[in-house]
């Protein structure tokens, strides 16, 4: 896999689901271990090589985000039984 430095901060993302594979707290303060740092990106992404690749969103970033469920979707995850 090829890198080059992002224009924006990316963390590690486990496929289907949101969060990081890292943490605030053994990212030196950094929320998600958010980077723009290639080598910290290259040694991520040898851990996690599965990883999808996570950014940033909302007026901190200016990338604005829709997403759609399905009723399907949230009736097996955010509303159990509805």
């Amino acid at each position: 896999m090829r890198f080059r430095a992002p224009t924006r901060e990316v963390f590690p993302a486990p496929r289907g689901v949101k969060k990081s594979h890292k943490s605030e707290k053994y990212s030196g303060g950094r929320k998600w271990g958010m980077t723009r740092d290639l080598s910290q990106i290259r040694r991520d992404w040898k851990q996690w090589p599965d990883a999808n690749v996570g950014v940033r969103t909302g007026s901190l970033s200016s990338i604005f985000v829709v997403e759609a469920d399905t009723m399907e979707d949230t009736a097996s995850t955010a509303w159990p039984g509805w």
